[in-house]
């Protein structure tokens, strides 16, 4: 039997994979914009596709690693800039040790291939979603942390009631003479 999900499930899941979306993409910026910095451009491109690495290929997966290890440390960088590095988790990495570590991890799959992991960006990654708002990029053009761990769901709401209440007046539509 197939599931059925509500309008409202659905939107959730939605507007949580635009917010991965738009971290995506945001770290993928990061790590162009450092490239660009340091003089690399990417190449024109030729007619004949073999100039590409095949999908399957150890250094085609190794190199995508790379980038996405420098998006991690590029965003760590900018949450050490922010003085969030209180608030990161304590096994994530200072953005100086990140950059040192750019290179992938091999770890031995069950099928005997060698698996290239970029570990770094799935720390990242955890720590964004469990801690800052999946929202706030696009926004607000920065990252904006969410204290969860701290306060239980009550607080938060009642936090959120206060804020509402305190700015109704701000829903109000002007009066026309």
């Amino acid at each position: 039997m197939k599931p059925t999900y509500t309008a409202a499930e659905r939107r959730s899941v939605t507007k949580f994979l635009e917010g991965v979306i738009r971290d995506a993409f945001y770290k993928a910026e990061l790590a162009a914009a450092f490239l660009e910095a340091y003089g690399f451009r990417p190449r024109k491109k030729r007619s004949d596709s073999t100039a590409c690495l095949p999908e399957d290929s150890p250094a085609r997966a190794r190199a995508e690693c790379v980038l996405l290890n420098l998006g991690a440390a590029m965003q760590i960088a900018a949450w050490e800039r922010a003085g969030l590095r209180p608030e990161l988790p304590a096994d994530l990495p200072t953005a100086e040790e990140a950059f040192r570590n750019l290179m992938p991890l091999e770890k031995p799959s069950p099928s005997g291939k060698t698996r290239i992991v970029a570990e770094l960006s799935m720390k990242v990654f955890k720590a964004w979603l469990q801690r800052f708002s999946r929202s706030s990029q696009a926004t607000l053009g920065t990252d904006v942390l969410l204290p969860v761990a701290a306060a239980s769901e009550d607080t938060l709401l009642a936090a959120l009631a206060d804020l509402l209440w305190n700015n109704r007046h701000l829903a109000k539509p002007k009066e026309h003479d």
